[in-house]
Formats: C-alpha cells, structure tokens, sequence
C-alpha cells in the first residue's frame, strides 16, 4: 500500500490526527484527485491561517473548519461539493456575505 493510495481512499479525517503544525493549509492539499473519496473532514480548532481552499473534495458531505484563524471572504469562485450538507465555519474572521452556492446547505 502506498501513501497515494491511502490518501484517495481515505473516508473520514479528523484534524486530531493530522500531523501538521498550525499555519496555512498544505499545498499539497491542491493538488487534483487528493483526497476524492473524503466525505468527512474536520479541521476545527487546528490554528489554520490564511484563506480557504477554492477547490475542496466532491464527495464532501460534511465540513467543519470552525474555530481558526482564517480570514477574508468565501470566495463565490469556490468550487464547493454538491453533495455538502453541513459547512462550519464559525469562529474565523471571513468578511462579506455567504456565496449564494451555499443557500442551499
């Protein structure tokens, strides 16, 4: 098995086993085809900086980046999963108004 594999086929991610330190989201995390089959991420209270991603897993039913230090607006560029039901994104500093693509969650 390989790291790859391990990275596309992986369901469910709590940041309590993340190993990165806090600061911005990993580049690699960009990368096309990372983590496609992830349907739960949760990077709550991980110290995470900067913006969010414009482009995040299709399968993604459920995201919570709750409680960090992101900032700016939510991009209505952002390439948000059409299967998401549940976004937490309390407790950062975002400005402006929600993205009309995410009414419907």
């Amino acid at each position: 098995m390989t790291s790859t594999w391990v990275v596309h086929t992986v369901k469910a991610w709590k940041q309590a086993i993340l190993s990165f330190a806090a600061g911005p989201v990993p580049a690699s995390w960009y990368q096309p085809g990372a983590f496609r089959a992830l349907t739960y991420l949760d990077l709550s209270a991980c110290q995470l900086t900067g913006t969010l991603p414009i482009s995040w897993p299709p399968m993604l039913l459920s995201l919570d980046v709750s409680s960090n230090l992101f900032s700016g607006v939510l991009s209505p560029g952002t390439s948000w999963p059409s299967l998401l039901q549940t976004l937490d994104v309390s407790y950062n500093s975002f400005t402006g108004a929600l993205p009309v693509g995410l009414a419907s969650i």
